[in-house]
Protein backbone atom coordinates (compact mmCIF):
# COMPACT_ATOMS: atom_id res chain seq x y z
CA UNK A 1 0.00 0.00 0.00
CA UNK A 2 1.17 3.77 -0.85
CA UNK A 3 0.10 6.12 1.37
CA UNK A 4 2.52 8.94 1.60
CA UNK A 5 4.44 11.38 -0.75
CA UNK A 6 7.45 13.15 0.44
CA UNK A 7 9.49 15.25 -1.72
CA UNK A 8 10.00 12.95 -4.56
CA UNK A 9 9.25 9.84 -2.96
CA UNK A 10 6.01 7.54 -2.78
CA UNK A 11 5.60 4.90 -0.61
CA UNK A 12 4.20 3.95 3.62
CA UNK A 13 4.35 6.53 5.77
CA UNK A 14 7.17 4.80 8.21
CA UNK A 15 9.06 4.34 5.24
CA UNK A 16 9.10 8.00 4.84
CA UNK A 17 12.50 9.64 5.82
CA UNK A 18 12.48 13.61 6.99
CA UNK A 19 15.36 15.53 7.71
CA UNK A 20 15.99 16.56 11.47
CA UNK A 21 17.01 19.99 10.36
CA UNK A 22 13.26 20.94 8.84
CA UNK A 23 12.59 24.07 10.30
CA UNK A 24 9.13 22.59 10.53
CA UNK A 25 10.26 21.18 14.22
CA UNK A 26 12.42 24.46 14.75
CA UNK A 27 9.94 26.74 14.07
CA UNK A 28 6.63 25.53 13.12
CA UNK A 29 7.76 27.08 9.74
CA UNK A 30 4.98 25.30 7.30
CA UNK A 31 1.66 24.93 6.10
CA UNK A 32 -1.32 22.98 6.13
CA UNK A 33 -4.40 21.72 4.80
CA UNK A 34 -6.60 18.64 5.26
CA UNK A 35 -9.36 17.46 3.19
CA UNK A 36 -11.49 13.95 3.01
CA UNK A 37 -12.20 11.54 0.51
CA UNK A 38 -13.63 8.38 -0.85
CA UNK A 39 -12.93 6.23 -3.50
CA UNK A 40 -10.15 7.70 -5.31
CA UNK A 41 -11.76 11.31 -4.84
CA UNK A 42 -11.19 14.34 -3.08
CA UNK A 43 -13.86 16.54 -1.95
CA UNK A 44 -13.32 20.21 -2.86
CA UNK A 45 -9.77 19.28 -3.65
CA UNK A 46 -9.32 22.27 -5.71
CA UNK A 47 -10.90 24.72 -2.60
CA UNK A 48 -8.31 23.37 -0.78
CA UNK A 49 -5.45 23.94 -2.70
CA UNK A 50 -6.12 27.26 -3.51
CA UNK A 51 -5.77 28.41 0.04
CA UNK A 52 -2.82 25.91 0.34
CA UNK A 53 -1.30 28.28 -2.42
CA UNK A 54 -2.60 31.58 -0.62
CA UNK A 55 -1.30 30.69 2.37
CA UNK A 56 2.34 29.53 0.88
CA UNK A 57 2.59 33.04 -0.81
CA UNK A 58 1.83 35.03 2.55
CA UNK A 59 4.37 33.17 4.23
CA UNK A 60 6.82 33.70 1.46
CA UNK A 61 7.51 29.80 0.88
CA UNK A 62 7.92 28.67 -2.33
CA UNK A 63 6.45 25.80 -3.84
CA UNK A 64 9.08 22.72 -4.53
CA UNK A 65 6.27 21.56 -7.70
CA UNK A 66 3.60 23.03 -9.62
CA UNK A 67 0.15 23.14 -7.95
CA UNK A 68 -1.23 20.86 -10.92
CA UNK A 69 1.74 18.85 -9.52
CA UNK A 70 0.84 18.33 -6.19
CA UNK A 71 -2.58 18.09 -6.92
CA UNK A 72 -1.90 15.01 -9.48
CA UNK A 73 0.21 13.96 -6.48
CA UNK A 74 -2.60 14.03 -3.84
CA UNK A 75 -5.31 12.33 -6.27
CA UNK A 76 -2.17 9.84 -6.70
CA UNK A 77 -1.92 8.94 -3.56
CA UNK A 78 -5.90 8.89 -2.76
CA UNK A 79 -5.62 6.41 -5.45
CA UNK A 80 -3.43 4.09 -4.12
CA UNK A 81 -3.95 4.13 -0.24
CA UNK A 82 -6.83 1.84 -0.49
CA UNK A 83 -8.89 3.12 1.95
CA UNK A 84 -12.33 3.32 1.11
CA UNK A 85 -12.50 6.45 2.68
CA UNK A 86 -9.62 8.74 3.67
CA UNK A 87 -8.35 11.73 5.65
CA UNK A 88 -5.81 13.47 3.12
CA UNK A 89 -3.27 15.64 4.91
CA UNK A 90 -0.62 17.95 2.73
CA UNK A 91 2.45 20.25 4.85
CA UNK A 92 4.81 22.36 3.20
CA UNK A 93 7.64 23.81 5.12
CA UNK A 94 10.20 26.07 4.37
CA UNK A 95 13.66 24.06 4.05
CA UNK A 96 15.87 21.77 6.10
CA UNK A 97 18.76 23.98 7.17
CA UNK A 98 21.02 24.96 10.52
CA UNK A 99 18.59 26.68 13.31
CA UNK A 100 18.71 29.93 12.47
CA UNK A 101 15.17 32.41 12.73
CA UNK A 102 15.83 33.59 9.24
CA UNK A 103 15.83 31.96 5.88
CA UNK A 104 17.41 31.19 2.56
CA UNK A 105 14.52 31.16 -0.10
CA UNK A 106 17.23 29.83 -2.13
CA UNK A 107 17.01 26.52 -0.21
CA UNK A 108 13.92 24.08 -1.33
CA UNK A 109 10.48 23.08 0.15
CA UNK A 110 9.94 20.04 1.94
CA UNK A 111 6.22 18.84 0.48
CA UNK A 112 4.31 15.83 2.81
CA UNK A 113 1.48 14.16 1.69
CA UNK A 114 -0.62 11.26 3.52
CA UNK A 115 -3.62 9.69 3.80
CA UNK A 116 -5.29 8.06 6.62
CA UNK A 117 -8.12 6.10 7.09
CA UNK A 118 -11.05 7.95 7.75
CA UNK A 119 -14.39 6.94 9.39
CA UNK A 120 -17.30 9.23 9.16
CA UNK A 121 -19.13 10.19 12.80
CA UNK A 122 -22.49 8.65 12.94
CA UNK A 123 -24.85 11.99 12.61
CA UNK A 124 -27.40 10.72 14.88
CA UNK A 125 -25.37 10.79 17.90
CA UNK A 126 -25.36 14.11 20.12
CA UNK A 127 -22.02 15.53 20.83
CA UNK A 128 -20.83 16.74 23.90
CA UNK A 129 -19.27 20.24 24.30
CA UNK A 130 -17.28 22.15 26.58
CA UNK A 131 -16.31 25.92 26.80
CA UNK A 132 -13.24 27.38 27.08
CA UNK A 133 -10.71 30.38 26.99
CA UNK A 134 -9.16 30.94 23.67
CA UNK A 135 -5.93 31.15 24.25
CA UNK A 136 -3.88 29.79 20.88
CA UNK A 137 -2.16 33.13 20.46
CA UNK A 138 -1.58 34.39 24.04
CA UNK A 139 1.46 32.03 25.33
CA UNK A 140 4.25 33.83 24.05
CA UNK A 141 5.43 33.60 28.09
CA UNK A 142 6.50 29.34 26.73
CA UNK A 143 8.99 28.23 24.91
CA UNK A 144 6.53 26.91 22.56
CA UNK A 145 7.81 25.22 18.70
CA UNK A 146 5.24 27.86 17.42
CA UNK A 147 8.07 30.42 16.43
CA UNK A 148 6.64 31.47 12.62
CA UNK A 149 5.86 35.32 13.79
CA UNK A 150 9.37 35.42 15.04
CA UNK A 151 10.23 34.21 12.15
CA UNK A 152 8.85 36.36 9.73
CA UNK A 153 9.88 39.47 11.83
CA UNK A 154 12.99 38.35 12.06
CA UNK A 155 13.30 37.97 8.09
CA UNK A 156 11.35 41.64 7.74
CA UNK A 157 15.19 42.72 9.64
CA UNK A 158 16.86 40.88 7.82
CA UNK A 159 15.44 42.63 4.53
CA UNK A 160 15.62 45.81 6.30
CA UNK A 161 19.43 45.51 7.18
CA UNK A 162 18.91 45.24 10.90
CA UNK A 163 19.62 43.13 13.68
CA UNK A 164 16.24 42.64 15.66
CA UNK A 165 13.13 43.35 14.99
CA UNK A 166 11.32 44.85 17.95
CA UNK A 167 7.67 43.80 18.80
CA UNK A 168 5.26 46.37 20.17
CA UNK A 169 1.89 45.31 21.40
CA UNK A 170 -0.71 48.62 21.69
CA UNK A 171 2.28 50.55 21.67
CA UNK A 172 3.97 48.92 24.44
CA UNK A 173 7.34 46.97 23.49
CA UNK A 174 7.50 43.50 24.62
CA UNK A 175 10.22 41.80 23.25
CA UNK A 176 11.95 41.21 19.94
CA UNK A 177 12.10 38.07 17.66
CA UNK A 178 14.86 36.17 19.23
CA UNK A 179 16.10 38.13 21.86
CA UNK A 180 14.85 39.84 25.23
CA UNK A 181 15.35 44.18 25.82
CA UNK A 182 15.91 45.96 28.19
CA UNK A 183 16.90 49.28 28.67
CA UNK A 184 18.93 51.73 31.64
CA UNK A 185 18.22 54.52 32.84
CA UNK A 186 19.55 56.32 36.22
CA UNK A 187 21.46 53.57 36.70
CA UNK A 188 18.73 51.00 36.79
CA UNK A 189 17.67 48.17 34.19
CA UNK A 190 14.22 47.43 33.08
CA UNK A 191 12.71 44.88 31.32
CA UNK A 192 9.17 43.57 30.29
CA UNK A 193 7.57 41.37 33.50
CA UNK A 194 7.80 37.84 33.00
CA UNK A 195 4.09 37.36 31.61
CA UNK A 196 2.17 37.18 28.22
CA UNK A 197 0.67 40.49 28.99
CA UNK A 198 1.94 44.10 27.85
CA UNK A 199 1.69 44.87 31.39
CA UNK A 200 -0.29 46.13 33.65
CA UNK A 201 0.90 49.61 34.76
CA UNK A 202 1.91 52.69 33.27
CA UNK A 203 5.01 52.19 31.24
CA UNK A 204 5.01 48.54 30.67
CA UNK A 205 8.52 48.08 31.70
CA UNK A 206 9.52 46.93 35.49
CA UNK A 207 12.67 47.49 37.46
CA UNK A 208 14.76 44.45 37.57
CA UNK A 209 18.53 45.72 38.45
CA UNK A 210 19.13 48.51 40.55
CA UNK A 211 23.23 49.69 40.31
CA UNK A 212 24.35 49.47 44.15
Amino acid sequence: MVNAYYNGFFGKTEDIKISLNDRAYFFGDGIYDAAIGRNGKVFALEEHLERFYKNSKLLDITLPIGINEIKNNIIKIAELCEYSSYFIYFQLTRSSAKRIHTYDNSLPANLLITATEFTPPDRSEKLKLITTEDIRYELCHIKTLNLLPSVMASQKAKKAFADEAVFVRKGIVTECSHSNIHYLKDDILFTHPADNSSGNFSGAFTEIVRKI
